[in-house]
């Protein structure tokens, strides 16, 4: 999900009557959905049902949404977290985080373009 649709291209209007519901009971209106690619230099993972929601206060990614769509696990650590096939267990991404929150795209991700980084969510209600 993110607030901002400057980072998208191609938005479609949502037409459903879902909304997003955020830790205070508070339901936010869903504007417009979008799907797409993160590209970094090792792979090129699917960004699909992305939700543009304009009062939300930040990007937020769905891990299960993520890993289903991309075959991958993610592994994540107190200084960041790892990307990595399914099958090979090999690394596809590596993101180091000193904040409280494991942001993506960060500089240490080492990501081609960052217009490509709104984060995945299902399409229906949440209770975040």
């Amino acid at each position: 999900m993110t607030p901002s649709a400057s980072i998208l291209s191609s938005v479609h209007p949502y037409s459903g009557n879902d909304c997003v519901t955020v830790g205070n009971g508070t339901q936010l209106p869903i504007s417009y959905t979008w799907h797409g690619t993160l590209s970094t230099p090792q792979s090129i993972f699917s960004v699909n049902d992305i939700l543009m929601v304009p009062h939300l206060s930040t990007n937020l990614l769905s891990v299960r949404k993520f890993v289903s769509d991309n075959n991958c696990s993610i592994e994540f650590d107190p200084f960041g977290f790892d990307i990595k096939d399914l099958k090979t267990k090999s690394s596809l991404l590596r993101c180091n985080s000193s904040v409280p929150l494991y942001p993506l795209p960060s500089p240490s991700c080492g990501l081609v373009d960052t217009y490509h980084s709104a984060f995945a969510t299902i399409r229906a209600s949440l209770n975040l």
